[in-house]
C-alpha cells in the first residue's frame, strides 16, 4: 500500500514533484529534496489516508504566494518608511540651525553623525543577520530608527540631536541588508530581480515624501513634530514585520546542509576585487546624492530665497526621477549588456550637474535635479545588478557584498557633508563644484573594473569546460 501526496504549489521551489513512499512501521518518514531544501517530515497519524498540510512539520514553513506577497509589501513599506525617517530633518534645517543657533558647519557635523552611525555597523549588521536571523534585524532596525528619531525629536540641545542622529544611522544599517535577505530569500527561484526591485524603489517613494510632503508637516507642527511622527511610523512598521514575517523563514543559509557560515561568506566577500571596485566606484554618487537631498532645500530657502515649499519640491525631484529610471535604467543596461558603461558615464554625468547647481537659476535647477535623479538611478541599478549576476557568489554573499558597498560608500562620504559646510562659508558656488569634482576621481575604480557580463560568460564558459571534461 501506498500514500500519494501531492507537492506541488507548496514546496518553495519550482516543482512539479509528487511523492510516493511505502507506509510502513516508521512513525517519521524524512523527504530531503534537492540540496537548497530543508527537511520535511511526516509524522503519520493513525487513520488519516491522506494527511492535510498540518501533518508536516518543518523549520522553513511551507510558503504559499499569498505570503511572499504579503511579506514583500510589508517589507517595501517599511523600505519608504526607513528612507523617510533620513530625509524627514532636511526640510527643517535651516530651523535647526535657528532653534540652537549653529552655523552651516556643524549642520555639516549634524548630517556626517549618521553617516558615520550607518557605516560602521553596515557589515557587523549584516553578519550578525546572517548568523541570528534577518528579520530580528529588521525589527530592530526600525524600532531603533523610530527611537532615535524621537529622541532628536526631544533634543534639548544640538549635541544630542547630533547624538540621535548617530544612533539613527546605527538603526538603517540594521534595517536595510537584513531586509533585502528577507526580500531575496523568499524569492530566490522566481522573481528575484523584481521584487528586489521594488523594494529599491521604495527609498525613493520614501525620500520623495520626505523632502516635499514633510515641509507641509513642519509647516504645520514644527520640526520637533515632524521627526516624531516619522518616527512613530517606523516603530509601528516594525511591530507590523514582527507579526507579518515568519521567523524561521528568515533563518541563515547555514541551516540547509552545504552552505558557508556567515564568517565563512564575509571573508570571501572581502576577497572579491571585482566587489571592492564597483563599490568605490560608486561612492562619489553616493555622497553627492546625500548632499543634494539634505542640503539642496536650505541652499535654495537661505540663498536664492525660494520659499520652503518650492525649496522642498524641488530638491524631491531627485527621488522622483528615479522611481523610473531605475526600471528604464535596468532594462537599458540588459538590452545592451553592459554594467560597467551605465555606473561610469552617469556617475560622470552626476558629478557635472551637482557641480553647475550654485550657479544655476531655478528654472535650470529643475533640469538639473531631474537629471541628476536619472544618473543617479542608472548608476545603483547596474551596481545592484551586476552584485547578483555574480555566479561564483551564493545569495546570502550578494548580500553581504550589497551591505560591504553600502559600507564602503557611506563610511567614505561622512566627510561630503563637512566638505559642502566647510566651503559653502566661503562660496555656495564653490560648496556645489566641490561636491562635484569629489564625484569623478572614484570614477576611475569603475575604468579599472571588469564588465560584469564578460565576467559571467567567462564563468559560464568555463563550468561547460569542465562539464566537458576539461580543454579541448
Amino acid at each position: 500500500m501506498t500514500i500519494g501526496i501531492d507537492l506541488r504549489g507548496f514546496l518553495p521551489v519550482e516543482s512539479n514533484l509528487k511523492c510516493k513512499f511505502p507506509k510502513s512501521s516508521f512513525r517519521v518518514i524524512q523527504i530531503r529534496i534537492q540540496s537548497q531544501v530543508p527537511e520535511y517530515h511526516y509524522t503519520e497519524e493513525k487513520g488519516t489516508a491522506f494527511p492535510s498540510l498540518k501533518n508536516f512539520q518543518n523549520k522553513d514553513r511551507i510558503l504559499s504566494k499569498n505570503y511572499k506577497m504579503l511579506v514583500l509589501i510589508s517589507v517595501t513599506i517599511a523600505r519608504a518608511v526607513y528612507a523617510l525617517n533620513w530625509y524627514t530633518l532636511s526640510p527643517a534645517l535651516s530651523l535647526v540651525a535657528k532653534t540652537f543657533d549653529v552655523s552651516t558647519g556643524n549642520l555639516g557635523i549634524l548630517e556626517s553623525s549618521f553617516v558615520v552611525g550607518a557605516g560602521l555597523f553596515q557589515i557587523p549588521s549584516t553578519i550578525g543577520s546572517s548568523k541570528f536571523g534577518f528579520k530580528s534585524f529588521v525589527v530592530g532596525g526600525l524600532l531603533l530608527i523610530g527611537l532615535s528619531n524621537v529622541l532628536g525629536g526631544l533634543a534639548g540641545t544640538f549635541s544630542e540631536l547630533v547624538v540621535a542622529r548617530f544612533t539613527l544611522g546605527i538603526g538603517a544599517s540594521m534595517f536595510f541588508a537584513p531586509a533585502i535577505g528577507v526580500v531575496g530569500r523568499l524569492f530566490q527561484n522566481e522573481k528575484q530581480g523584481l521584487a528586489i526591485g521594488l523594494y529599491n524603489s521604495a527609498f525613493n517613494v520614501g525620500g520623495l515624501v520626505a523632502l516635499f510632503g514633510w515641509s507641509y508637516v513642519i509647516s504645520f507642527f514644527g520640526w520637533r513634530a515632524g521627526l516624531i511622527i516619522g518616527a512613530l511610523l517606523a516603530v509601528a512598521l516594525g511591530i507590523e514585520n514582527h507579526i507579518v514575517i515568519r521567523h524561521s523563514e528568515t533563518e541563515a543559509d547555514a541551516r540547509i546542509a552545504g552552505s558557508p557560515s556567515p564568517v565563512q561568506s564575509g571573508k570571501t566577500v572581502l576577497k572579491n576585487g571585482q566587489i571592492w571596485l564597483l563599490g568605490v566606484g560608486i561612492l562619489g554618487v553616493w555622497g553627492a546624492v546625500y548632499v543634494i537631498a539634505q542640503f539642496l532645500p536650505y541652499f535654495e530657502q537661505t540663498v536664492n530665497g525660494v520659499s520652503a515649499t518650492t525649496a522642498s519640491l524641488l530638491g524631491a525631484q531627485i527621488f522622483l526621477w528615479s522611481i523610473p529610471a531605475s526600471v528604464v535604467g535596468g532594462y537599458l543596461s540588459d538590452r545592451f549588456r553592459n554594467r560597467r558603461y551605465f555606473m561610469l558615464f552617469p556617475s560622470i554625468a552626476l558629478g557635472v550637474l551637482t557641480a553647475t547647481i550654485g550657479v544655476a537659476n531655478l528654472n535650470e535647477s529643475w533640469l538639473i535635479l531631474f537629471g541628476a535623479g536619472v544618473t543617479d538611478a542608472f548608476a545603483f541599478t547596474a551596481l545592484y545588478a551586476s552584485v547578483y549576476q555574480m555566479p561564483e557568489l551564493k545569495v546570502d554573499q550578494k548580500i553581504i557584498s550589497i551591505a560591504l558597498m553600502n559600507a564602503v560608500q557611506i563610511s567614505s562620504s561622512f566627510f561630503a557633508p563637512i566638505l559642502f559646510s566647510y566651503l559653502a562659508t566661503k562660496s555656495y558656488t564653490l560648496a556645489w563644484l566641490g561636491i562635484g569634482l569629489f564625484v569623478l576621481p572614484f570614477c576611475i575604480a569603475l575604468l579599472i573594473s571588469k564588465e560584469p557580463f564578460k565576467l559571467a560568460r567567462e564563468k559560464a564558459m568555463e563550468g561547460t569546460s569542465l562539464a566537458g571534461g576539461g580543454k579541448s
